[in-house]
């Protein structure tokens, strides 16, 4: 059974919230961040993305498939909402 603050998490749940990351790099003009996204129908994925300063739009680094639990509350992601 999940808590109420795993049922309103604002990283797990559309729209997901970008995760802030410490800088990877030492670089004050970038912004690193995770974000769980789905490609289709129950196909949730976790993205690691790159803003700098001149860019419209973040880079994509790198995609982990099938996450297991939300890193921010701990909820099961393979599991059904109730």
């Amino acid at each position: 059974m999940n808590t109420v603050a795993q049922k309103n998490c604002p990283f797990c749940h559309y729209p997901w919230e970008k995760i802030p990351i410490d800088n990877l790099e030492d670089d004050d003009e970038a912004f690193y961040f995770e974000r769980y996204e789905t490609n289709g129908p129950h196909k949730l994925m976790k993205t690691i993305n790159v803003l700098r300063n001149d860019d419209i739009l973040p880079w994509l680094i790198a995609i982990k498939r099938r996450p297991k639990y939300c890193e921010m509350c701990g909820r099961p992601l393979n599991e059904e909402e109730e």
